[in-house]
Formats: C-alpha cells, structure tokens, sequence
C-alpha cells in the first residue's frame, strides 16, 4: 500500500515529491529499513504509513518555512534595491 501511494505521488507530483524527499532525506532513512512486509499487522502497517506521512509532512513543512522566508529576504532586498535608485535620482 505506501509503494501504491509513494507511486501515485511520483505520478503525480513527480518533481516535487523527489525534492520533498530528498530536501529532508533524514526523516525518511529509518522508514527504508522497516518497509512493509506481508506478515505485517494491520496495526504495524498503519505505523508505517503514519511514519511515512508525517516525515513527508514534516519535510513538506519545513521547506515551505523556508522558500517563504526566502521569498520575503529577497523581497526586503528588491524594496532596498529600490531605494537606493530613488536616492540616486535625486
């Protein structure tokens, strides 16, 4: 089931799902080891998923905080860029 659901997001968003996994590699390394077996429980599968999800969250997350402060430091640059081209005109 997660190679179905890891498939349909490489399907899917197949840049974005590779850089979501590769931006925080480390939160998904402990799950590569522990991949879904056909003797797993019904419990044991849900715990896998949930793992999976959340380390796709979290990278997911974080590289958002961290494109939309980029986005506001170059912003602040472009305004001070700005500025300093009025100042010259004067």
């Amino acid at each position: 089931m997660l190679k179905q659901i890891d498939q349909t997001l490489q399907r899917d968003f197949a840049t974005l799902s590779t850089f979501i996994k590769e931006y925080g590699v480390r939160n998904f390394l402990p799950l590569k080891s522990s991949t879904a077996q056909k003797k797993d429980s019904p419990e044991e599968l849900r715990k896998k998923l949930q793992a999976y999800f959340q380390a796709y969250l979290s990278n997911a997350e974080a590289l958002l905080d961290n494109i939309e402060r980029a986005i506001s430091r170059v912003e602040s640059a472009l305004k001070k860029t700005q500025t300093v081209r009025c100042l010259q005109k004067l």
